[in-house]
């Protein structure tokens, strides 16, 4: 066998050189995993906001105002009760700070929008300390039609 087709020997400053390189290597696949992980969570804490704030803007929507009702005949508000309704359902669903609602009235419609801020903590990257919300948004408008 001729010198040059011959295995080259180990060195023994090679031993150990790998380590390095499997150690980052690991570090990036838990740091890409932790990201796809809380990413998606985060995504499906978003979904459930959204979810949770137009749920409560259709029940304040159903809080009707009877006596406007009877006496004009066209739907509204009654903004006292639709505040209660929504301010329980968003406690219920352990909307944090950051929730509320608006109400918006004019002659034909009436605009329920509502903000629900969901605490979201990492389940992978919890060690940074990043604690965050998902803020999810919804709204319901009460139509009212003299066509009737």
């Amino acid at each position: 066998m001729s010198p040059s087709l011959a295995p080259a020997s180990r060195s023994v400053t090679d031993a150990g050189r790998i380590t390095p390189f499997v150690a980052t290597v690991a570090a990036a696949l838990v740091l890409v995993v932790g990201l796809v992980v809380d990413g998606c969570g985060w995504l499906g804490a978003l979904e459930r906001a959204n979810a949770i704030a137009r749920e409560a803007a259709r029940v304040g929507g159903q809080q009707v105002d009877r006596d406007v009702l009877a006496v004009d005949g066209r739907l509204a508000v009654d903004e006292r009760r639709a505040r209660a309704a929504i301010d329980a359902y968003l406690a219920a669903a352990e909307c944090g700070a950051g929730s509320g609602m608006v109400i918006e009235a004019d002659a034909v419609s009436t605009t329920i929008r509502v903000t629900c801020a969901l605490a979201y903590r990492p389940l992978v990257l919890s060690f940074t300390g990043l604690d965050g919300s998902a803020e999810g948004q919804g709204a319901a408008r009460l139509v009212s039609s003299s066509d009737q």
